[in-house]
């Protein structure tokens, strides 16, 4: 993983930034920021413009607005903006997406075939539940397991008979993608179905990967686990539990969700392989090779637009980043599918946990769940299919090759196509001049700073910025929307030719 390849190449940064790596991992499987309107980024927060006038004034030729995103790790930025995309644009969001793992294409087929499931086999707190549990869990209920292993032999045809995708994820377009690697992706698809469970044990995994990462702090991890919650992650997001946060760093359980059930069984969807030299040779070796220190309650645990999840009660908060996560995904699931906004007050549809013990959590009370169920019986049926923005053709993903990041600028159909493009910490550097040139006139260019990379130190992030910031200016972006080193990402928008 090319992490912070932007910055210097001088022999002791790059020695400091390898030994940091280990931690953050060589594969993305959730994002180290939370999760952003783009839209909204792009608008500058005045509401109810089209985007098209809101980045410079401009007349977008396209019939779609076009949004590049570069090793996101999840789908978060994605769903946020397609919830909002009515306040800016009536235009539908054509979003084009490169990373540098196929396991993590695979993992957003997942999720979106997942969003996409009938009420009547799924409800929204179901797909909470399970979208949390898949998502950030290195163990998962057998409940899970069966469903994954369910859905990998549907993903197994939508990958393989293009015709059959449409219908079941009809947002989605994987034709961009080499034949190569979606025979890849029925490779992934197939190990996830795969019902011999001593193929893969992430709890060993995860063990060897703390082990490593700690060396002789390892028999004093949970000091270290809260030392890293309470002196760094708390600062940023206070609403982060320390007891949950430990809990996680220590054998990667994010979401508890359920009582009923244990979490035992390996999350396969977190499985990658990388090439490792072993007795001089190249070897193939499968494992967990993700994050283990920043957690996957950045995404979507973090912020949001409600905030009475973050109210204190004798200073504590009384939410957790678990609740918070399962409330704003109920909210954008909602959105998504019905078009219909939960109210922002409405304290009461947050789960109830007490901040210091991560116990049961409370159910949504029959009101509730009449209302939520009634919306997505009425989309089951067609009668509000219309008002769903995944549903009423307000947006496309298209996935890009692997490594395309640095050859779309090649490709004449890429030519001054975006209209926003969104860049990674583990894919800054990628912007140069030649990818710019995919860039639409006065094109919004966002960038996520490492304000989230715990084992980075102040003055680190600082030169982080620092370093993209020339490197915008490099390509003609020189006038910022956000530039704070305190910003979970630095917005541009482009002065030059």
């Amino acid at each position: 993983w090319n992490f912070f390849g932007a910055l210097d190449c001088r022999s002791e940064f790059v020695a400091l930034m390898a030994s940091r790596v280990e931690g953050f991992g060589s594969v993305m499987w959730w994002g180290f920021s939370p999760s952003q309107d783009l839209g909204a980024l792009a608008n500058e927060g005045k509401t109810r413009r089209s985007l098209e006038a809101a980045i410079g004034g401009m007349t977008i030729q396209s019939d779609h607005v076009n949004i590049l995103l570069a090793g996101c790790g999840d789908l978060r930025h994605v769903m946020q903006t397609v919830a909002n995309s009515h306040q800016y644009t009536t235009k539908p969001l054509h979003f084009y997406i490169t990373e540098s793992c196929l396991e993590v294409f695979a993992r957003h087929m997942l999720f979106l075939s997942l969003l996409f499931e009938p009420p009547d086999k799924l409800g929204p707190q179901e797909k909470v539940e399970l979208f949390l549990e898949l998502f950030g869990n290195s163990l998962v209920r057998a409940q899970s397991v069966d469903y994954l292993r369910s859905k990998a032999t549907e993903l197994i045809k939508m990958v393989t008979d293009l015709d059959y995708l449409k219908v079941c994820i009809p947002v989605l377009d994987i034709s961009g993608l080499k034949f190569k690697e979606r025979d890849l992706l029925e490779g992934i698809f197939k190990f996830w179905r795969s019902p011999d469970d001593t193929t893969f044990d992430i709890k060993k995994h995860w063990e060897g990967r703390l082990r490593h990462y700690l060396g002789a702090r390892y028999d004093s991890r949970s000091g270290v686990f809260d030392w890293d919650c309470q002196m760094k992650l708390k600062e940023m997001a206070p609403v982060v539990n320390p007891k949950e946060y430990s809990d996680w760093r220590e054998g990667g359980v994010a979401f508890r969700l359920r009582d009923d059930a244990p979490y035992e069984s390996s999350n396969r969807t977190l499985a990658s392989g990388v090439i490792i030299s072993q007795g001089g040779n190249a070897v193939a070796k499968r494992g967990y090779w993700g994050d283990i220190v920043n957690s996957p309650y950045l995404s979507f645990g973090v912020e949001s637009g409600n905030k009475e999840l973050f109210k204190t009660v004798n200073g504590r908060p009384a939410k957790t980043s678990m609740g918070v996560s399962e409330w704003n995904l109920l909210s954008l699931i909602q959105i998504l599918t019905t078009g219909e906004r939960a109210g922002e007050g409405d304290g009461e549809m947050v789960p109830e946990k007490d901040s210091g013990e991560l116990g049961s959590i409370r159910e949504l009370s029959d009101e509730e769940g009449e209302e939520l169920e009634s919306a997505n019986t009425a989309l089951h049926n067609g009668q509000s299919r219309s008002e769903g923005p995944l549903f009423n053709g307000s947006c496309f993903i298209s996935f890009l090759p692997l490594g395309s990041a640095s050859e779309i600028g090649k490709k004449a159909k890429f030519k001054k196509l975006f209209n926003v493009a969104y860049f990674s910490n583990s894919m800054v550097h990628h912007l140069t001049s030649g990818i710019s040139d995919t860039f639409a006139p006065d094109c919004t260019l966002v960038l996520e700073t490492a304000r989230f990379m715990l084992d980075l130190k102040k003055e680190q992030r600082e030169e982080y910025t620092k370093k993209v910031t020339g490197m915008a200016e490099s390509v003609g972006y020189k006038v910022p929307i956000h530039s704070s080193n305190d910003s979970n990402c630095l917005a541009f928008i482009c002065t030059g030719t």
